[in-house]
């Protein structure tokens, strides 16, 4: 049934889903992208950086060894001004027409009784904050040298995971990205993740298989890009998995082509700014 689901989305156009799983497409997409690119990008970047202490080489080679690279850490006002943020803007969730606030969730449900699993801000980009990462030029040097081309498309996301007494069913059913996968949305691509709340195992950490972007065996390359725990783990070893577990503020670089998802919170709802450079 798997290989059924590919072969539709094909019939259906969807040519990066069927062939953005292979590293050998990725890397030539990414040569194409860069003869034809132009030096000029879409949107200007700050002269100054939030991220003065990277070391984009060493952030280079984390990133194509284990597919993450830490040390994107915000500054503490940054971090106070995006949660304020989140406390007073609009949000939007699948399985709901209308937009709410984040104080209309109690206990995972709206006033009318609706189980909310995630809520998006509608309009995260008028956020100064978010701004200032997004345009950050450290951010997106770092960016650019890993895929081989300045990416002029980027999408920002702020969302939470809220705590809720939804079944894992239930949340795969509203698009929560609980069981491990890998994406698949776009020829090539690098994902900047923020924790703006304390983030363990209790509360929503993200996980993620090291190595596992450029290692895939080939069975799973033309199944399903979800995979079960136990599916997982046939293949790659426990210490391959990473737990990221870290304070408010904390940032990383991620090659979401590996393995990866986010534990569901169960103690603490969960913030999290995420920008997808493409």
């Amino acid at each position: 049934m798997r290989i059924i689901s590919i072969l539709k989305r094909l019939y259906n156009g969807n040519t990066s889903y069927i062939f953005g799983r292979f590293l050998s497409v990725r890397k030539g997409y990414s040569l194409y992208k860069n003869l034809a690119n132009t030096k000029t990008i879409r949107f200007s970047l700050k002269e100054s950086t939030l991220f003065d202490k990277i070391n984009v080489q060493k952030s280079l080679k984390a990133l194509q060894k284990d597919a993450v690279a830490f040390g994107f850490d915000l500054p503490s006002n940054l971090v106070c001004d995006i949660e304020k943020f989140a406390q007073s803007c609009e949000f939007k969730a699948d399985n709901v027409a209308n937009t709410f606030y984040y104080k209309d969730i109690h206990k995972g449900r709206l006033a009318d009784g609706t189980a909310i699993a995630i809520a998006y801000a509608v309009a995260p980009e008028s956020c100064d904050s978010i701004q200032k990462i997004l345009h950050d030029p450290i951010l997106y040097q770092t960016v650019a040298q890993y895929l081989g081309y300045k990416p002029n498309n980027y999408e920002l996301r702020l969302y939470y995971s809220v705590v809720s007494a939804l079944t894992d069913t239930e949340r795969r059913q509203r698009n929560q990205t609980i069981d491990y996968h890998f994406d698949v949305h776009a020829f090539n691509f690098c994902y900047a993740h923020f924790y703006i709340t304390d983030k363990d195992k209790d509360s929503g950490a993200h996980a993620l298989i090291k190595k596992s972007h450029v290692d895939k065996p080939f069975n799973f390359l033309l199944n399903s890009a979800r995979r079960s725990n136990d599916e997982v783990f046939t293949y790659y070893k426990k210490d391959d998995e990473l737990l990221i577990e870290a304070k408010a503020g904390s940032g990383f670089l991620e090659d979401t082509s590996c393995y990866h998802k986010a534990l569901a919170p169960i103690s603490q709802d969960r913030l999290l700014l995420q920008i997808r450079f493409f």
